[in-house]
C-alpha cells in the first residue's frame, strides 16, 4: 500500500521522521515502524510518498502515521483504517 503524506508548522530544513504505530487491539503488530526522513522547505513543509508492505498490518486495523521534527519535537498524526 502507498500513500502520500505533507505536513506543515516544522523548522525550515529541518529532517522529519516519518513512523508506523500499531492502533488499537492489534496483537500481531511489531511496530512502530521507522518509514523514513523527509527534509522540510524553507517554510518547514513537506511532503512525500512511503509505501507499507503488506505483511506489516492486517486488514480491520487501525494505523497511526505519525511525522515527528527531529530538531523542533513538532509532531503530527494521521489515521488509516484499513479495509
Amino acid at each position: 500500500m502507498s500513500f502520500s503524506v505533507a505536513g506543515i508548522g516544522y523548522s525550515p530544513s529541518e529532517q522529519v521522521r516519518i513512523t508506523l504505530f500499531e492502533g488499537a487491539h492489534l496483537t500481531t503488530f511489531d511496530g512502530p515502524y521507522i518509514l523514513g526522513d523527509i527534509l522540510t522547505d524553507s517554510k518547514g513543509a513537506f511532503k512525500g510518498e512511503f509505501t507499507i508492505n503488506h505483511e506489516i498490518c492486517c486488514a480491520g486495523a487501525t494505523i497511526f502515521v505519525t511525522g515527528t521534527g527531529r530538531r523542533s519535537h513538532a509532531t503530527s498524526q494521521v489515521t488509516f483504517y484499513l479495509h
